[in-house]
Formats: structure tokens, sequence, C-alpha cells
């Protein structure tokens, strides 16, 4: 959580999002990027989420991997939550848009 404003992480996790279409694959990136204080990178997971919208099974026949799918987002929610006070004074420590020298 600490370096997630820092570009090369930006970086890293978009590319992420550019090489699949995935959702269950990229649910911890795009969550992380949601985590960033650069609205950019907000746009960025919104629109990939545009072009690769989740279509959610019926609930019929819904398997424990779609189950676990669904939840996912809120269970790193709820991790990010809990380790925010342990990471939170590493945060500032690294400024957006500075590279390391």
């Amino acid at each position: 959580m600490a370096i997630i404003d820092l570009p090369w992480c930006h970086d890293e996790l978009v590319s992420v999002l550019a090489e699949t279409s995935d959702q269950e694959m990229t649910t911890e990136c795009r969550t992380a990027l949601l985590e960033s204080r650069n609205v950019d990178v907000h746009s960025i997971v919104h629109d990939w989420v545009t072009r690769h919208p989740y279509e959610k099974p019926d609930i019929e026949y819904l398997t424990i991997g779609e189950l676990a799918k669904q939840r996912r987002d809120a269970i790193v929610q709820f991790e990010m939550q809990t380790l925010h006070d342990r990471t939170i004074i590493l945060r500032d420590h690294f400024k957006p848009g500075v590279e390391d020298a």
C-alpha cells in the first residue's frame, strides 16, 4: 500500500490490465489502482471495467469459484483496511511523480 502512488507501481499494475480481460485475475490490481490518490489511474480502471464488464452467472448455477470471484473485491478491501495503520506511516515517504534517483 505504501508504494501504490509511485509511477512504476502504476505502470506495473496497468500492464496487467493491458494483458488480460480476466476479471478474476485482475481484481487485486484494479483494487490497488483504485487506492491510489491519482484520479487518472482511477480512470484507467473504470475504462478497463467498461471494456470488460463482469457478467454475473445465474444464481442457480453459481460455482464456488464464481462466488469467490464476486467476494474477492470485498476481501481485498478488508485486507487493505486491516493493514492501513501499518502502512499509512510509510505512504508519505513515497511521493507521487517522484522517481528514485
